[in-house]
């Protein structure tokens, strides 16, 4: 695992990326966005301290279904996929 750092409105991933690890939100304020084919705006809302993102892209092998982005500095948890599925 390691603690990465974010500024305000850097980018954690982005939709379509491939889910490689999943991350903690250990502080600051984390959005995500979900586009449609036409780029418009689907969905939105924000991850609160200590919650997971991008389990459910690790998990099943998709790619990231949204772009999560830093609304303020934020500290992420990163655990690898070798740590976070160690069969």
């Amino acid at each position: 695992t390691s603690r990465e750092f974010y500024t305000s409105g850097q980018i954690l991933f982005k939709q379509g990326d491939e889910g490689n690890d999943l991350y903690i939100l250990s502080a600051g304020k984390l959005r995500y966005e979900k586009f449609g084919k036409d780029g418009s705006l689907r969905d939105a809302g924000e991850f609160k301290r200590l919650e997971l993102i991008g389990e459910l892209s690790l998990f099943t092998g998709e790619r990231r279904s949204a772009t999560v982005r830093a609304l303020r500095d934020s500290e992420v948890i990163r655990v690898p996929k070798d740590l976070a599925l160690p069969i």
